[in-house]
């Protein structure tokens, strides 16, 4: 991959913790690099690799997104321009990678919201974990306060992760 191609990476997955946004120009300039990057001469069995990487994760994100909204749109879309970049016979190690990813980005996000909690809950001690709120016409809504996880950097660390292997 490409230095541009990282730099890009590295400012949506600054622009995903900040913002909880990825630009889709940004996107589009990294599918556009990706393109570029497989060489022309090959054969067809790269670029059915890649393409079918890309509708792989494509769908994987959109069975993420569409009933359970464990994803944001844009997360989906990274999903489908990193299966470019990776290839469908790259993906199960990749996905390795992600849950690995996943697991310690996880628990460093989980520490932070309760210590978040536990602060709160000292200075402000009606503050709790899960908030009920009545409204006048008498509909409950159950709320918890956790802090929501980007996905960006957590698949950028595992691509960097899958590329660069420590061992």
């Amino acid at each position: 991959m490409s230095i541009l191609a990282w730099v890009i990476l590295v400012l949506i997955g600054v622009s995903d913790a900040k913002e909880y946004r990825i630009p889709n120009s940004w996107l589009l300039i990294l599918l556009l690099i990706s393109i570029v990057s497989v060489p022309f001469g090959e054969t067809q069995g790269i670029w059915l690799d890649k393409a079918l990487g890309f509708a792989i994760m494509f769908i994987s994100g959109l069975v993420c997104y569409a009933p359970f909204k464990f994803v944001a749109a844009g997360d989906v879309k990274l999903l489908a321009v990193l299966g470019f970049i990776v290839g469908a016979s790259h993906i199960p190690g990749y996905v390795v990678d992600v849950v690995f990813t996943i697991m310690f980005v996880g628990v460093l996000y989980w520490l932070l919201n309760r210590q978040s909690d536990l602060t709160q809950s000292f200075l402000n001690p009606e503050r709790k974990g899960i908030v009920c709120t009545i409204s006048k016409s008498g509909v409950v809504s159950v709320s918890s306060r956790t802090t929501p996880m980007p996905f960006a950097p957590v698949l950028i660390i595992a691509l960097a992760m899958y590329y660069y292997p420590l061992i």
